[in-house]
């Protein structure tokens, strides 16, 4: 049974993506107007490539090796940022190809001259870089192993003094969150919850599931010093599907288990036809900071009897509990989606389906029509990350300055050896 059940998935899936590549008339969604620096009111929120701050790293690190620091690097010098935030992009350059040593670069777009690297050994893959209030940057390393086992490395890489190197006992970063001045990390497939204070220590809290595994789906600031995790499965109790959500208290590592009502959905079975009525394989994608709305993603059949699934996005009201918004417009990826204040994310990559998104969580409304946006670049990889009150997109060659409403206020060529190479953009998540 287990075997069949994944393959169920495994051909709904299929079957969802391969539809989504037919539906190349999607509906056109709401354009953004576009303003020039010049035009943009908040034009001057950072300085021009041109005329950036210009620094001269440490060309050697510190000979003394201390525990939980990492000498191959050196730390960020006192007048290296001024003003504005940096946007500083990483790239990693295998010295033996993946799963071996690794160099890790740091470059800023706005901060000319600017540059750090970090020489690791048993590097994997890198989860999405992190800054801080104070500028701290965190970047997750999962140490190469084939059986995926390995607990995560973090380079916490401080503003003035050197940067440490933290192992973590979690297998896996997916979901960050900085608030009331502590970073909060969460991965998918482990319940573990890493907490951690700004001297850099940390602990790990361990939630509790009703259900038969915890997939968390992300982490959202909660009341005063509280964060609160959500399960990305539904879980059923009674009869009846229910979205669980963890409240954690940042400074005692309690965890609160909550369970809001959530709209019913199905698995789709072999030999049994399709229903428009029904929604299948929801998986929740975000909650609101006061646990009246829910968000999900699920696949829909248009007609009876179709054997086509498309993807939709939907908004429910826990206290009401009723369906408030749908989003089904092409093409929604049904997972890999970020919250971040009032918004939902998710970029592109070629090997996923699905169109890169921002979204009010409002009602679920394009906050601007990327693929419009973003003619004449190459987008066959779109990232979106948070930038403070801001947001940050990036493409093959160049990297975007987005305000809330969906405006450029600044555009950065990447180098021009990176041009069309991978990288990941630094967050910048800003604690109100």
């Amino acid at each position: 049974m287990p075997n069949r059940k994944i393959a169920v998935v495994v051909l709904i899936c299929t079957v969802a993506m391969f539809s989504l590549l037919l539906l190349s008339n999607c509906q056109a969604r709401r354009p953004g107007p576009t303003f020039s620096p010049a035009e943009s009111p908040t034009a001057s929120f950072l300085p021009s490539p041109t005329t950036a701050v210009s620094v001269t790293p440490s060309p050697t690190a510190s000979a003394t090796t201390a525990v939980g620091v990492t000498p191959s690097a050196t730390a960020i010098p006192a007048a290296t940022f001024t003003g504005e935030p940096p946007i500083i992009i990483v790239t990693t350059d295998y010295h033996n190809g993946q799963g071996g040593k690794a160099t890790i670069h740091l470059i800023s777009l706005n901060y000319k001259g600017y540059y750090k690297e970090i020489v690791a050994e048993n590097v994997g893959d890198i989860s999405g870089p992190v800054m801080d209030d104070n500028w701290n940057i965190y970047i997750p390393v999962k140490p190469f192993d084939p059986f995926g086992r390995s607990d995560i490395v973090l380079h916490v890489i401080p503003r003035h003094d050197p940067i440490k190197r933290i192992e973590l006992d979690t297998e896996g970063i997916s979901s960050y969150q900085y608030c009331y001045g502590k970073m909060v990390f969460a991965g998918r497939g482990v319940n573990k919850i890493v907490i951690m204070d700004k001297d850099f220590s940390h602990k790990i809290v361990k939630p509790k599931t009703i259900g038969s595994k915890i997939v968390i789906g992300g982490l959202v600031k909660g009341e005063e010093d509280k964060v609160i995790a959500f399960n990305q499965l539904p879980v059923e109790e009674n009869g009846k599907q229910f979205a669980e959500v963890f409240i954690v208290d940042l400074n005692s590592g309690e965890i609160t288990e909550k369970l809001l009502p959530a709209p019913p959905s199905e698995e789709p079975s072999f030999g049994v036809p399709l229903s428009p009525t029904v929604k299948y394989n929801l998986l929740f994608i975000g909650v609101s900071e006061d646990l009246k709305k829910l968000y999900y993603s699920y696949f829909e059949a248009e007609e009876a009897g179709s054997n086509v699934l498309y993807t939709r996005l939907g908004m429910f009201d826990t206290e009401n509990e009723e369906e408030l918004h749908t989003y089904s417009k092409c093409c929604p990826p049904p997972d890999g989606y970020q919250q971040y204040r009032e918004y939902l994310f998710s970029g592109h990559v070629p090997e996923a389906a699905g169109a890169a998104l921002l979204l009010s969580m409002k009602d679920l409304s394009p906050v601007v029509d990327l693929h419009e946006l973003l003619k004449g670049e190459g987008t066959s990889k779109i990232s979106i990350v948070p930038f403070g009150k801001y947001f940050i997109v990036g493409t093959q060659s160049k990297v975007f300055l987005l305000s809330q409403d969906g405006h450029i206020l600044k555009e950065y060529p990447l180098p021009p050896d990176l041009i069309g190479k991978g990288y990941t953009i630094v967050e910048y998540l800003e604690d109100d």
